[in-house]
């Protein structure tokens, strides 16, 4: 049977609808929300979401751990975000705590330090001629602003400075 497109672009035929769904997850890694929201956007009966999503899972679609192991290494690596910013956005999008803590304790120590201490060198080249309270302060505002916990940036802040010496 064809698949019969409603006036709004939505497919009538529920397995149109799985199959559209599916190449949306397999396109991008998806959260749970991301696609009950996506779901809704295309107007498919709430009784009808939870199978979908139990289907999604069992075919290997649908993953919040995998989504938030990603979400966490492409945040931390590609976009310089903390720990808090990235708990923060994990929060938004519905993940589970306990899969929040999972993801973030996979971050290496090493690499978390060495972001914030390129996130330093990086922001203290963009400020020129500034008293040197002002550009200790404007930096950390910058990295904590990113994401990253104050204790952490003014430790780094601390080490640069005792090296710079």
């Amino acid at each position: 049977m064809a698949d019969h497109k409603q006036p709004d672009g939505t497919s009538s035929d529920p397995a149109g609808t799985l199959e559209r769904i599916g190449k949306y997850c397999a396109y991008q890694e998806r959260c749970t929300d991301d696609v009950e929201k996506k779901l809704k956007e295309w107007k498919v009966s709430v009784t009808k979401i939870p199978g979908i999503l139990n289907v999604l899972r069992k075919e290997g679609f649908l993953d919040d751990t995998r989504f938030a192991r990603g979400f966490v290494s492409g945040k931390l690596k590609i976009n310089h975000w903390g720990r808090i910013r990235i708990r923060y956005e994990l929060r938004c999008r519905k993940i589970p705590e306990k899969i929040i803590e999972s993801a973030l304790n996979e971050i290496s120590q090493d690499a978390y330090h060495d972001i914030i201490n390129m996130l330093i060198i990086k922001k203290r080249k963009e400020i020129t001629k500034l008293k040197t309270g002002d550009t200790r302060q404007k930096i950390l505002n910058f990295v904590v602003g990113k994401g990253f916990e104050c204790e952490a940036v003014l430790n780094a802040l601390a080490t640069m400075e005792v090296k710079e010496d």
